[in-house]
């Protein structure tokens, strides 16, 4: 018998998280603005990621596994961190900016395009906040509205915007 599976991604962010380690190490920044950098011109941040498709625990939902992991994460560092779950990485990221601060939100796949629809075009991946002013101003304002140009329209503006889209 062949099970036909839906991927399952969960994206994990964590909110806040150098300001929030600052206040949670130091309470008298409890409540305060602030803002973490470098004494190098740059940051890094490690991060893992691991396949859910795999049901390795045997915890049948997706959502189930993002809520152990936030309350795992809540349990060994005090912090809290939100989680997106959808079929793929791109709307897995969206849908855990959807319910911040901690929160966790669900993009079925039949939900998918509805969603993307009604994003503002520099959500997506690729359209900085220039080549969304430029979108804007040709009427481009969500996914729908790019959705209804032409293939050849949407070149045509990637070549002259300078950017790649994806």
């Amino acid at each position: 018998m062949v099970v036909d599976r839906i991927r399952k991604t969960i994206h994990v962010d964590m909110d806040a998280f150098y300001a929030s380690v600052e206040q949670r190490d130091n309470p008298d920044l409890r409540g305060k603005p602030v803002a973490v950098g470098g004494s190098r011109g740059r940051g890094v941040v490690a991060a893992a990621s691991y396949d859910v498709t795999e049901n390795l625990q045997n915890i049948p939902l997706a959502r189930d596994v993002a809520l152990a992991i936030r309350a795992k994460i809540k349990e060994t560092t005090g912090l809290n961190a939100s989680a997106g779950i959808s079929y793929n990485k791109f709307l897995a990221k969206l849908a855990s900016d959807h319910r911040k601060p901690n929160g966790q939100y669900v993009i079925m796949p039949e939900m998918g395009p509805a969603f993307v629809e009604t994003l503002p075009v520099g959500k997506f991946h690729g359209i900085g906040p220039a080549t969304s002013a430029k979108m804007n101003s040709l009427g481009l304002h969500t996914g729908l509205d790019m959705r209804k140009q032409s293939l050849e329209f949407m070149q045509d503006f990637r070549m002259d915007a300078g950017e790649p889209f994806r």
